[in-house]
């Protein structure tokens, strides 16, 4: 399967800590800043661009009934133009990157192995916004070589007061604020009916963008 924008690309500054991983990705003349976050039942892949504004974010996670859902949400300014990082998310596009050292082959054996979802479980949203201005607070992924980053700290940075660009995404900081409660039900394996709650609520800010 031939995959478009693959060619030319590089991997640097790659560092890994207890199942969170963080690298940077050179590719069409762009550097985009990748993290993930995977433990045995949910997984996590958040891309931002040079501006360090949100590109992609792909969530992947059991509900109640222990059946797989995935969500996917994708920042572009302009509407039929798909932006490198939904891309970057592809198996086929991470597939195709050759040469970032033995831990990063490490990992794309581990990201390529997640298990895919079905079509009627995978939601995914595509929110227009012009951003064309730097995140007012740079999203601090490593120190030294060890990624402190957490899927959770983006969720809630907004309610926590950083002054992240998706906060002032009205779609984006609805969505954020009702993941920010989702996740702890994700990282800790538990789902209740408030969860539930928070994961439609969520899917419904994202649909005003549609």
């Amino acid at each position: 399967m031939s995959c478009v924008g693959c060619e030319r690309k590089k991997v640097i500054n790659f560092a890994t800590t207890e199942g969170r991983t963080y690298f940077e990705l050179r590719s069409e003349g762009k550097t985009h800043r990748v993290y993930t976050e995977a433990k045995s039942n949910f997984s996590g892949i958040f891309v931002i661009d040079e501006l360090d504004n949100l590109e992609v974010l792909k969530l992947s996670f059991p509900d109640s009934s222990k059946k797989q859902n995935s969500l996917i949400v994708e920042l572009r300014s302009q509407r039929d133009i798909t932006s490198l990082g939904r891309r970057i998310i592809d198996k086929d596009f991470i597939n195709s990157i050759k040469g970032g050292g033995t831990q990063f082959e490490n990992w794309k054996a581990q990201y390529l192995a997640l298990p895919e979802t079905d079509g009627q479980s995978t939601k995914s949203y595509v929110i227009f916004a012009s951003v064309t201005d730097k995140n007012p607070e740079k999203i601090k992924f490593v120190e030294g070589a060890t990624v402190v980053f957490r899927l959770k700290d983006y969720f809630c940075g907004c309610k926590n007061g950083r002054l992240y660009t998706a906060c002032f995404v009205s779609t984006l900081r609805c969505a954020m604020d009702n993941l920010c409660a989702l996740w702890d039900c994700v990282e800790q394996g538990i789902w209740t009916d408030s969860c539930q709650d928070n994961y439609e609520k969520a899917k419904a800010c994202l649909a005003h963008a549609e």
